[in-house]
């Protein structure tokens, strides 16, 4: 069985609310250039950071203004990246690989370098449709 999640990016905040298989959100993440809160429905846990937030809840710091273009199927402008053969890239000790499926639907894998996380979306650009697998240490 697999869940989904709602991913709603808007510059330097933004949500994510993981959703069990039949449609329930299970966790809600919120961001700002305040900080991060994570909530499960019976407690709030507050976070000076999204990184610090997602290296709690998923064991790996996520980077949350590098995300913001990965989704897009493109690295962050403003850091260094690498492009790699197969029209993915490098960037912050990740490898990126986006995946068109047909239509508007694509597929995001994220690796560490050093192996250590793996995340994979499959998301819609328009909004309409997405889901999310995932691998940490």
């Amino acid at each position: 069985m697999y869940g989904g999640f709602e991913l709603v990016l808007a510059g330097n905040s933004g949500r994510f609310d993981v959703l069990s298989p039949l449609g329930q959100i299970l966790v809600q993440a919120r961001w700002s250039a305040d900080g991060a809160k994570l909530t499960d429905g019976h407690t709030v846990r507050r976070f000076p950071s999204f990184p610090d937030m997602t290296m709690a809840a998923l064991g790996v710091a996520l980077p949350q203004v590098a995300m913001q273009d990965w989704v897009r199927g493109v690295p962050a402008s403003s850091m260094a990246s690498v492009v790699l053969p197969d029209g993915g890239f490098d960037q912050l000790g990740w490898r990126v690989r986006p995946q068109p499926v047909g239509g508007p639907l694509h597929i995001l894998r994220a690796t560490r370098d050093d192996g250590g996380a793996r995340v994979d979306m499959v998301f819609d650009p328009d909004g309409s449709k997405m889901c999310g697998d995932g691998d940490a240490p």
